[in-house]
């Protein structure tokens, strides 16, 4: 789901190094190189872009590793509950412990869900566009100079998601073990009713 490889590292070299010669461009420049300035804004669009997509598909994943584990519980329990005719403290002890952990499985999963839980900056407002673009009060910018200004924005929405995501991994991993922990316990349970 993320991470920090050799080509992220000299990527990050790079463009430090690209930080410490870069000097502010003219209006002139900006609007002559108006093509790159799209290529920069379509690269930080698609980022902001993956990054939804990474919660999109940790929570998609996270809900078809319920149902596996939920059927998985099913089973076992079925097997194992129904013949088990003395229950002693160590039946009480496991069926405990892997209810907690279905619990809180639930609990991780359900803040995964939760849209309010891990909100992404991804697109722009139309007011934010004309506001601070369009209508401002200083010469109405060219198209590379919106492109050049919402790159600039996204970069900024894209260090600020980086943040969200790590809990989004966070409760992703979490689940994933809480759900694994949990079927290692029923089948405990179904292995000692034997």
């Amino acid at each position: 789901m993320g991470g920090s490889g050799e080509g992220e590292l000299e990527v990050r070299a790079l463009a430090n190094d690209a930080e410490a010669t870069w000097v502010e461009p003219t209006p002139a420049d900006i609007a002559k190189h108006e093509d790159l300035y799209e290529i920069t804004y379509k690269e930080a669009t698609r980022t902001l872009d993956d990054q939804s997509a990474e919660v999109n598909n940790a929570r998609t994943r996270a809900v078809q590793y319920l149902a596996f584990v939920g059927s998985a519980t099913a089973f076992l329990l079925g097997t194992a509950v129904k013949d088990i005719t003395q229950r002693d403290g160590t039946f009480y002890v496991i069926a405990t412990a892997g209810s907690s952990l279905a619990l809180l499985g639930l609990v991780c999963i359900a803040a995964l869900l939760n849209p309010w839980q891990t909100p992404l900056y991804k697109r722009v407002e139309p007011k934010l566009l004309l506001v601070n673009f369009i209508e401002r009060q200083v010469p109405i910018p060219n198209k590379a100079e919106m492109f050049r200004e919402l790159s600039i924005h996204f970069e900024n929405w894209q260090s600020a998601n980086q943040r969200r995501l790590k809990s989004v991994r966070i409760l992703y991993f979490a689940s994933i073990l809480l759900g694994s922990l949990q079927l290692l316990l029923w089948a405990t349970l179904t292995w000692l009713a034997g």
